[in-house]
């Protein structure tokens, strides 16, 4: 964490010379097991945070394995911080059930819009939901996904809903998305880089760096590289 507060203090000593900061929102891993514990320095830290919910197959039921662990570390975290944001998140062995038609993919929006939505209700600070990263490998038609974003938006108006990615041409049906969420790639020559940064830009949606994808060796400087190309500065980035 110490190598994370440099880099914000950097971040703020070179605000003449560049765009505006991003705002960091913190992530917090909710699984089934999860025992709900405030991070330790929430009683100083004032970001907000985003809930990363892993979600795995019950392989018996082809259901989402939605457990009472998961509702009550939820609701401890809902209630306790300044939750922005929820990414679900999926093991990438999963994504191979995961067809249009399929159990998997049915039960999938069955649970969203019997389970979850009504579950965040009471919530309404939390503003973006996205699918997470593994979701993209999914085997689903671009068709599926409008009819679900769809299906989402139309039930749930207080949220926006994302995608993840690591180019915009990888979002299905984007047209129908409120967020671009980015899963961060960072090409290695500078003209690529503005031409990846400048791709995103063209969007012309709120965009959010879900992935970061920093390592601690390059925390300082990858955090710099990771907002020296923007011209429109991403709403925040999620930092693990």
């Amino acid at each position: 964490m110490r190598v994370i507060g440099i880099g914000l203090i950097l971040w703020g000593c070179t605000a003449q010379e560049s765009p505006a900061p991003i705002p960091i929102w913190r992530s917090i891993m909710v699984r089934g097991e999860t025992t709900p514990l405030l991070p330790t320095d929430s009683a100083y830290h004032k970001g907000e945070y985003v809930i990363r919910l892993f979600l795995r197959r019950d392989p018996l039921k082809d259901q989402p394995e939605w457990l009472s662990g998961h509702r009550y570390a939820m609701a401890f975290y809902l209630e306790q911080l300044p939750i922005r944001g929820i990414v679900i998140e999926a093991p990438e062995e999963d994504t191979a059930f995961f067809r249009a038609g399929a159990a998997w993919y049915e039960s999938l929006k069955r649970w969203m819009v019997e389970e979850f939505i009504p579950f965040l209700r009471p919530y309404s600070g939390v503003q973006y939901i996205a699918f997470g990263r593994n979701f993209n490998k999914a085997p689903v038609p671009v068709e599926a996904w409008a009819e679900l974003v769809g299906i989402l938006k139309s039930l749930d108006t207080l949220r926006k809903w994302g995608f993840s990615a690591g180019h915009p041409n990888s979002i299905p049906a984007i047209e129908k998305w409120d967020f671009g969420a980015i899963d961060y790639r960072l090409p290695h020559s500078p003209h690529e880089r503005a031409a990846y940064h400048a791709q995103w830009e063209s969007v012309n949606k709120p965009l959010i760096i879900v992935y970061a994808n920093l390592s601690e060796l390059d925390t300082v400087d990858g955090l710099m590289e990771r907002r020296r190309y923007w011209k429109r500065a991403p709403a925040a980035m999620v930092l693990d």
